[in-house]
């Protein structure tokens, strides 16, 4: 359900205003309040207005008969708009930004995982947290002195995510310079990367969707490059939009990774001394190494997430590294890689 801009934009200049302290007429003060009512009541209107309208496909559930031929559930007859997996994975390697798909608190942004999401709204470009503009400082006191689990995070796939988006954005450059905000993905295609068989019961997709759906939970912090050491901006990771039983593919979008391959592109533009552009023969900006390719795709169904994030690290190190000789220390990886300062909760 969607929200007016003018009523989005007028709602967010009044609670910057009201943050400030600065004073409200009583009309600004009965608007504001009637705002707030509407953005707290649309999102569970939608939710009981989906689950009215597609009872079948809430939650995951598939209920396709089984004596239904699924013909139409091949890859060459679903949705033409499904995005290819990359065969390899696009790490970055950019100084600032390279624990932006890590859970490594530091950098130009980061992911933070929540405790709860309880309170916390998405208008598309801003977040609110009980009707209030939301920051990392928010989401660091959604988090206090609560114990978030973080070694379940499934950080290979969502680099795989990632890698889809930004091939997305490196072909579309040439032409229009942007990001296509939803990913569709078929399901198959996916579940051989995870490493699971092509051909999947309903339990299967279910788990599938499941997992994926799950990294709505976690949300980013994207730093002001103006002010690294200021409050950074808050934005969802995962925004799921759900299973098409037809194409047999899952659509989400994911506002940080969007915003994050935006800022990363600037960053990398190589200007000259007046802060020109430089720019190559076709008319585009000639651009700083910002991303490792070195990494297969594969490595995405490998069970023991750990050694996959040691592997990150590393890699990051040599590519940064250039001609000279990379080091790193054992005590170094373990700060960049939370998850190795976390108790096991099942074997490796």
């Amino acid at each position: 359900m969607l929200i007016a801009e003018d009523v989005r934009k007028e709602f967010v200049s009044l609670m910057t205003r009201k943050n400030n302290d600065e004073k409200l007429t009583c009309e600004e003060i009965k608007t504001l309040e009637a705002y707030a009512a509407l953005l707290n009541s649309t999102p569970h209107m939608g939710a009981q207005q989906a689950t009215d309208t597609y009872p079948d496909y809430i939650l995951g559930k598939i209920t396709t008969p089984d004596n239904v031929k699924k013909s139409y559930r091949t890859k060459s007859k679903a949705d033409n708009t499904t995005d290819n997996l990359p065969s390899n994975l696009a790490i970055i390697t950019n100084d600032k930004y390279k624990n932006s798909l890590t859970l490594q608190q530091n950098g130009g942004a980061y992911l933070q995982p929540l405790a709860t999401t309880e309170g916390l709204q998405y208008d598309g470009e801003n977040l609110f947290f009980q009707g209030f503009p939301a920051s990392e400082a928010t989401l660091r006191e959604i988090n206090k002195d609560k114990d978030v689990p973080i070694e379940a995070i499934d950080l290979p796939l969502l680099r795989m995510f990632y890698s889809i988006i930004l091939s997305d954005f490196e072909q579309n450059t040439k032409k229009l310079g942007v990001v296509n905000e939803i990913v569709t993905v078929y399901v198959p295609d996916l579940a051989a990367i995870l490493g699971k068989k092509r051909n999947l019961s309903k339990n299967d997709i279910t788990s599938i969707i499941e997992k994926t759906s799950s990294f709505q939970t976690i949300y980013g912090v994207i730093k002001d490059p103006d002010r690294p050491n200021g409050i950074g901006t808050a934005v969802p990771l995962l925004v799921w939009m759900g299973y098409d039983a037809e194409s047999n593919t899952i659509r989400f979008a994911s506002p940080y990774m969007t915003r994050l391959i935006k800022r990363i592109y600037n960053v990398s533009i190589r200007k000259d001394r007046k802060g020109s552009p430089h720019l190559k023969k076709d008319g585009t900006p000639l651009l700083e190494v910002s991303h490792s390719y070195l990494i297969k795709s594969s490595i995405v169904k490998e069970r023991n997430k750990r050694a996959v994030e040691i592997v990150m690290v590393v890699v990051t190190t040599i590519e940064q590294s250039g001609k000279n000789t990379p080091h790193l220390k054992a005590n170094t990886i373990i700060n960049r890689i939370p998850q190795l300062k976390k108790p096991m909760m099942t074997p490796l």
